[in-house]
């Protein structure tokens, strides 16, 4: 039997690595060029090799995802692959537990990953749904008359980063959890990979005082023109939507559809909940009460036994996921009381895709 070799990229394995993901995504070659470019390191990059052959890839990108009153160091997972003819092994399997231990070594007390594949797939090996998303849609013609208004729209560069970034810490410190650290780099990338898909940043202005009140990131209609429709039934996509006030001209346009989006795997249980804050107050979440302890757990069977999908579940605090349901039902109290207000529902917000 041959053992598998699973171990950070090198450099010189950067052509190879490139070439899987072309092989395995469907996205452009000026999309892959830039993200190797701009996001891709061999140290934040895990390889399963076979008799000297590159069958998986994954990358592990250090984030700060603010849970429970504090920004916890975050490997988001990136770009699993196995090339086709590997696929149904177990090798991506062997790769995520490895990825795992090798995140808990650099500190990171929990992973988050998009799931464009069936959930359950890494809920086995202990990533739980925790995010949904609101996918917005613009109909053309709608755009077309909020653009018309004076001043209602105006194109974002990367010189209005600062003022991006003022609005979504407030947008995100308004009682919303689960929300990622941005920086200048993070907002430049995000402004590169919404240029490669065609779309554009704008400042949202209130046109009695022609003053920012917000932003939205909107993208091309590729998937409307691939399947051969009008400019005019176009549906262009909204990534982002952060505004205060009034949407004059642009809310009665858009249309909302709610998906799942993040799952999460605790890495570190203890070293995050020795890392979070209490609520002073089931209703209120500005988390200024003492820091969360171990020892209700080490004093609870029933938290003893819960699977790191369960715990997931509870910290991330996602009151529609079915196992975060299951898991305050099945409490007795005064334990199902301490642990609502320990973690209570919470407004998980994220929306980046690397």
């Amino acid at each position: 039997m041959v053992s598998l070799d699973i171990r950070i990229a090198e450099r010189d394995d950067y052509d190879r690595i490139k070439s899987m993901w072309s092989c395995c995504f469907d996205d452009t070659a000026a999309f892959v060029d830039w993200y190797f470019e701009n996001i891709y390191l061999p140290e934040h990059t895990l390889c399963v090799w076979e008799k000297g052959t590159l069958l998986s890839s994954m990358q592990m990108l250090p984030r700060q995802l603010f849970v429970r009153g504090t920004f916890q160091p975050t490997g988001y997972v990136v770009g699993v692959m196995t090339l086709p003819q590997y696929r149904g092994r177990g090798y991506a399997g062997h790769m995520l537990q490895a990825s795992a231990e090798l995140m808990n070594q650099r500190g990171y007390l929990l992973s988050v990953l998009v799931s464009d594949v069936d959930p359950r797939f890494y809920q086995k090996f202990g990533w739980e749904p925790t995010h949904n998303i609101t996918e917005m849609t613009m109909d053309a013609a709608g755009f077309r008359a909020a653009s018309a208004l004076p001043h209602c729209l105006q194109p974002a560069q990367t010189a209005e980063i600062p003022l991006l970034q003022s609005f979504y810490e407030r947008y995100c410190s308004a009682g919303r959890h689960g929300y990622f650290l941005r920086d200048n780099a993070i907002w430049r990338n995000l402004l590169a990979d919404l240029e490669l898909d065609g779309g554009q940043a704008y400042l949202i202005m209130n046109t009695a005082t022609d003053a920012p009140r917000g932003y939205m990131l909107l993208l091309s209609d590729a998937e409307n023109e691939d399947a051969g429709k009008s400019k005019d039934d176009a549906l262009p996509k909204i990534k982002e939507l952060v505004c205060f006030g009034a949407r004059d001209g642009i809310a009665p346009q858009i249309r909302t559809r709610t998906k799942p989006f993040l799952m999460t795997r605790i890495i570190n249980l203890r070293g995050l909940l020795e890392n979070c804050h209490v609520p002073q107050a089931s209703h209120d979440l500005d988390y200024k009460g003492p820091p969360l302890s171990f020892d209700m757990a080490l004093t609870a069977p029933e938290l003893m036994s819960a699977s790191a999908n369960a715990w997931a579940a509870l910290i991330l605090g996602a009151a529609d996921n079915e196992l975060y349901q299951a898991t305050m039902h099945r409490l007795d109290n005064p334990l199902r009381d301490q642990i609502a207000l320990l973690f209570p529902v919470a407004d998980n917000y994220a929306c980046e895709l690397f």
